[in-house]
């Protein structure tokens, strides 16, 4: 991103713009807090991003943080014009998309407290990448956090191989959309030649499962691009401190852990491990991991990495479960389990965490204050009939409890909850740009900053969701698709009529308008 060929590549073949949860300051500020840093409110804080795109990730941020300031900048200048034309097809004033280059990012730009770079740092040659690790130190606000997301050895050497087997193959053509192609179709041929019993097929086979289900961008750009200079974790640590800067954490922060391995790995772990920074250069190890998105901070913050039950204190939680909602036996001893969106199957017979979890699945995809949950899980275990005590020491207990569970991954924590409906009213709507999105995109990003993909009608549902289209509006929307024939349904059109199509197209509302709702998109 720092020279003309790079300029060129990005803005031949534009990089789709999505959010990223774990890049919203929420996630930045809540990680912070718990290492016992006093990170800015994200309700009134300064961002900025490097290489930012078409500001898909800074754009909804700025429009749910209207007190927040927003920076941008990227080299591709035909993703920045969009940008801007977004920006101003929204009316915000407080998001601003530069062309330029990083390494023109000077002390005329001013403070930062949360500084974002995800996607960038290894695809830049070295000077740039020092110079992000310089703005880090320069420009970040004394409590203020830093993100870089980087691809990581050991897991990046077989995919090196992949991606220099690409890079020959590819070389002899010049279109971007041939070269894509050609690179997909080397790796099918590569996987079909090879025993797909053995460590290299099974390489091959994930890379092309990968492929297949990103877009061509996302190949161009990872595989394709002249420079991806993946790195140790020890060695992006080694470099911060050149800058003064310190390890804060992983912006995923159950990865932190050694979680899911013996005990005699754990214990060998331990015995080898005399820092931080050699504990989680050994899990890598160990988990061949490919991919960081780390957190910085100056080197003079004094961290504390002493967790405890007050760790979650003042902040929200949020729990979402796959399974039907049963009811719950809050009885000692009676186990009830649970399964996470991402297959984690979470248990416990605690009758106190127990009823902390139902409340939190009954509230999603809305958060719970830590304080509220207390009460109200109390007040639940005591209508049955139980006693767990004071809320004193219901939060001593509930709060150790849901650390843990947020360290295996399966609870959310935030410092801060987003405006959010529920469900859908007589007049549902979805934020501004939501709508925009579903004109110029096939997702949305949610009020919880996650890309959500859009069908056929769904888009065209999120785009009446303004608060002045009722419901009888909004199935008129769908008729008028299934006759003009931008929607398809299965059923005789011709024998149903305008009239007769009302019915079943109210059904995929209200299933569509359950599914925006559970995911978070509509606006409380």
């Amino acid at each position: 991103m720092s020279t003309e060929d790079e300029a060129f590549s990005y803005d031949l073949v534009p990089y789709t713009s999505y959010p990223y949860v774990r890049t919203h300051p929420d996630r930045l500020a809540t990680i912070g807090r718990m290492f016992g840093m006093d990170p800015a409110p994200i309700t009134s804080c300064r961002v900025l991003e490097l290489g930012c795109a078409s500001g898909g990730n800074l754009i909804p941020m700025a429009e749910q943080l209207p007190r927040s300031r927003m920076v941008g900048i990227d080299l591709g200048a035909r993703q920045i014009e969009e940008g801007q034309a977004a920006v101003q097809a929204l009316g915000l004033d407080n998001v601003d998309l530069r062309h330029g280059d990083i390494l023109e990012v000077d002390d005329s730009w001013g403070a930062f407290d949360y500084i974002i770079c995800h996607g960038v740092f290894s695809w830049v040659p070295r000077p740039v990448q020092d110079k992000i690790l310089q703005l880090c130190h320069e420009r970040l606000t004394p409590q203020g956090i830093a993100y870089i997301s980087y691809n990581t050895y050991p897991g990046w050497h077989l995919r090196d191989a992949v991606r220099h087997m690409m890079r020959y193959h590819t070389g002899q053509f010049t279109d971007p959309g041939q070269r894509t192609d050609q690179a997909g179709a080397l790796v099918d041929f590569l996987a079909g030649a090879v025993d797909p019993n053995g460590a290299w097929g099974q390489l091959l086979r994930r890379e092309l499962a990968l492929i297949s289900r990103t877009g061509s961008d996302y190949v161009f750009h990872e595989h394709l691009e002249e420079v991806n200079t993946p790195l140790y974790f020890h060695q992006m640590v080694e470099r911060a401190r050149d800058q003064q800067l310190q390890y804060l954490g992983e912006a995923d922060v159950h990865t932190m852990l050694a979680r899911g391995l013996s005990a005699e790995v754990v214990d060998t772990l331990g015995r080898i491990s005399p820092d931080i920074t050699r504990h989680e250069q050994y899990l890598d190890f160990v988990h061949n991991r490919q991919f960081r998105a780390t957190l910085l901070c100056h080197a003079a913050v004094d961290l504390d990495r002493a967790l405890g039950p007050t760790t979650v204190v003042g902040g929200w939680l949020g729990f979402a479960a796959v399974d039907d909602e049963v009811p719950i036996d809050l009885s000692p001893g009676v186990r009830s389990a649970f399964r996470t969106p991402t297959g984690l199957d979470i248990g416990t017979d605690l009758p106190i965490t127990k009823a902390a979890l139902q409340l939190l699945r009954r509230a999603w995809p809305d958060l719970v204050s830590f304080e509220e949950l207390v009460t109200q899980a109390n007040g639940l275990v005591r209508a049955g009939g139980l006693d767990a005590g004071t809320d004193e020491e219901v939060a001593q207990r509930l709060g150790a409890d849901l650390l843990e569970l947020y360290c295996s991954g399966g609870l959310e924590l935030h410092s801060w909850r987003p405006s959010l409906a529920t469900r859908a009213g007589d007049r549902p709507r979805v934020s501004r740009y939501a709508r925009y999105q579903a004109e110029h995109a096939k997702f949305v990003t949610t009020r919880r900053h996650v890309r959500l993909d859009l069908d056929v009608a769904s888009a065209m549902v999120v785009r009446r969701l303004d608060g002045e289209h009722d419901r009888e509006a909004l199935v008129d929307t769908l008729v008028d698709g299934v006759l003009d024939g931008s929607l398809s349904i299965d059923a005789d059109v011709d024998a149903l009529g305008r009239d007769g199509l009302r019915e079943p197209l109210g059904q995929v509302l209200t299933r569509t308008l359950d599914q925006l709702a559970a995911h978070g998109l509509l606006v409380g």
